[in-house]
């Protein structure tokens, strides 16, 4: 449906936003709100850690604020100088949006009827739907997008563009009137020629009936409060992309585990639910996460891990940009930029990854080389079975990926822990698969002896006794005294350990 709209006359009357603006009233800037609110703005939302350049406008065709905002800003978003955004009936930019600089986005166009009309006299012809431009879209200086139009995730729009018509996810755009000219091949994993509309058919078409790249697979038994804080984390990301899928693995939970999922499905067509028959423990829910994905890789999530926006793009990115290697890994460094490291075979990804291999959530696998494991099964008593898994997938194939950066939120494994002996999950077991797997040369078993011990080991058993968390330290000297008995530090460490456990 088309509406018309009058002119305003003066930019005054219709509000605008020139500076950066956040959710919270703060600026992007970080500056506290002004005391006095302008009532203009009440139909501009502008979402947090955005940037808008001070000679970027955010406009409203009209002050009609009232109700719904009619033009909506994500986060960490970019707007660029002179650039401007006019809604007179809906304008839409999700997360992680760039805006070069002199782009310009209005919803309506002039009323072409009307000869010889003074500017206030003029009329907007627009749609109900509005402009909405998708998560993660790049917009090329001088770049023009008017009517109503919706830009697919993850696009760009070339530099001089004029977007008159949607464009589908994952294209390249350019000319005036714009054009898709490369769509992005699940297959092939690159940018194709997409030379005319059948050309653009097929690698669509191919899309949707490639398997997905990435499966997101939580793990869960009755913990849905969990679950309906994990989950919408991971969807607002990629929810109903054609490059990932997320599935729930259900361990039989007798909870609202069911009806929250598929209450979602109706708005995710990438969100599957499995439910095992009965309760076959969380090592064997891994294994069945993983036989019941469809993508090339998966990660197994626990149910208490929760992503920070923008962190599964940039994994997606490091599938393509790595695609084959046998393993990923997140390693959660909240002060340094996201980077990547590369390495092969055992020795160097236990030099690099260390006990993160430990930490469910932070792998990725190739799920072919999963299902190429003879005795995937062999460790499932050690609560660490994924540490073997990735011994035996490096043994297939020996190259890795470690991604470096912040990708979960700090509240994240907020569940405490409960059930098992501490000691002889992360010291016994954790080296016992290791030892089992791959020989390691004694100065290089001695060195990440001490580094689990300082970075997991003691902090972990600190916040044991201090939190009264339902684990168990009982055995831990005996443990110890196995697995760092020779070690030169062996007596300060049972010291530090006693002040630690006797308090």
């Amino acid at each position: 449906m088309r509406h018309i709209y009058r002119s305003p006359n003066a930019d005054a009357a219709s509000g605008c936003l020139n500076k950066p603006q956040s959710l919270d009233g703060r600026s992007a800037e970080g500056n506290a709100p002004s005391e006095k609110k302008d009532s203009r703005c009440e139909g501009i939302v502008v979402g947090k850690e955005t940037h808008v350049h001070e000679t970027a406008l955010l406009r409203l065709a009209e002050s009609n604020c009232a109700g719904k905002p009619r033009l909506l800003v994500g986060d960490h978003c970019e707007i660029g100088a002179f650039s401007t955004l006019t809604a007179v009936q809906s304008i839409e930019l999700e997360n992680a949006v760039s805006v070069a600089e002199n782009v310009h986005i209005k919803d309506g166009v002039f009323d072409d009827s009307g000869l010889g009309l003074s500017p206030e006299d003029r009329e907007f012809i627009v749609n109900e739907s509005g402009i909405h431009i998708e998560r993660g879209v790049r917009l090329e200086e001088n770049v023009v997008v008017k009517g109503a139009v919706r830009i697919g995730r993850g696009s760009v729009v070339r530099a001089g563009s004029c977007v008159c018509e949607d464009v589908p996810a994952y294209c390249i755009a350019e000319g005036s009137p714009a054009h898709v000219a490369f769509a992005f091949s699940l297959q092939a994993g690159a940018w194709l020629p997409a030379a005319g509309e059948e050309a653009l058919k097929r690698l669509l078409a191919e899309r949707e009936r490639t398997p997905p790249l990435l499966s997101i697979a939580f793990i869960t038994y009755n913990r849905s409060g969990y679950l309906k804080r994990s989950l919408p984390c991971v969807l607002r990301q990629i929810g109903s992309d054609e490059l990932a899928e997320v599935l729930v693995s259900d361990n039989a939970s007798t909870d609202d585990t069911r009806a929250f999922v598929q209450e979602l499905q109706k708005t995710y067509k990438n969100l599957r639910y499995h439910c095992n028959e009965k309760n076959i423990g969380a090592e064997g829910n891994i294994h069945r996460a993983v036989q019941a994905s469809r993508g090339e890789y998966v990660l197994v999530a626990g149910d208490d891990d929760y992503f920070l926006d923008g962190a599964l793009h940039v994994l997606i990115s490091g599938i393509i940009r790595y695609r084959g290697v046998a393993l990923l890994c997140l390693g959660h460094h909240e002060k340094i930029p996201r980077c990547a490291y590369t390495g092969m075979g055992r020795l160097q990804y236990i030099r690099t990854v260390s006990y993160y291999m430990a930490w469910l959530t932070c792998i990725v696998m190739r799920r072919d080389l999963y299902a190429r494991i003879p005795a995937p099964h062999a460790y499932d008593d050690s609560r660490i079975p994924q540490v073997y898994l990735q011994m035996e997938m490096l043994k297939l194939r020996p190259d890795f990926v470690m991604l470096c950066g912040a990708f979960f939120a700090a509240d994240g494994g907020d569940h405490r822990p409960t059930g098992y002996n501490f000691a002889e999950v992360f010291i016994k077991n954790y080296f016992d698969i290791l030892t089992a797997s791959v020989k390691i040369p004694a100065a290089q078993l001695s060195a990440e002896k001490k580094h689990v011990l300082e970075r997991s080991i003691l902090p972990w058993c600190k916040r044991i006794k201090e939190e009264q968390i339902g684990v168990s330290l009982d055995g831990i000297f005996n443990i110890v005294e196995e697995y760092y008995g020779k070690e030169p530090y062996y007596a300060q460490l049972v010291e530090m350990l006693k002040g630690i456990l006797e308090k």
